[in-house]
């Protein structure tokens, strides 16, 4: 399976894309929230061994709610598209489109975010990263040293 994720800095946040070869979503990450912080924020916890994981990022109008569903070594992602924006924390998935599914390995997906987390370190650095906020260095880390890790075994 191919799999495909960007992410590219924009003035007001990012424009996300991910594709598994048959499916494919693309997304704005309004920069209000910490999007990219909160995305190695659950990859870090499903290769802690957390089961479940989901983060939200705000888009002008609406928002995506990332949902990952670990199953052994493999992951499932679902990304859901509210309709409104600062709507998606709490309302129910049924307010929800369904935006974009696939399974994949978590490793490979962890290693995908990863790889765009370091270019857009060595691009922009720790404080060109964004308007509001620096770059997530520590989730950055803690994803790195758990990649290195994983691949060890």
């Amino acid at each position: 399976m191919k799999l495909l994720f960007t992410w590219e800095l924009a003035t007001t946040g990012a424009d996300i894309s991910i594709s598994d070869g048959v499916s494919s979503g693309a997304m704005f990450a309004w920069d209000v929230t910490d999007a990219l912080g909160d995305l190695l924020r659950c990859l870090v916890q499903l290769l802690q061994g957390y089961e479940y994981a989901w983060c939200h990022w705000e888009d002008d109008p609406g928002g995506h709610r990332w949902v990952f569903t670990r199953d052994g070594s493999n992951v499932h992602i679902k990304i859901l598209r509210f309709p409104d924006s600062f709507v998606g924390y709490g309302a129910p998935e049924e307010w929800a489109d369904s935006y974009f599914e696939t399974a994949c390995s978590l490793l490979k997906f962890a290693t995908k975010a990863r790889n765009e987390a370091r270019r857009l370190l060595h691009e922009r650095g720790v404080d060109g990263y964004g308007r509001r906020r620096k770059f997530p260095v520590s989730e950055y880390e803690a994803l790195r040293q758990l990649i290195r890790e994983r691949q060890a075994r």
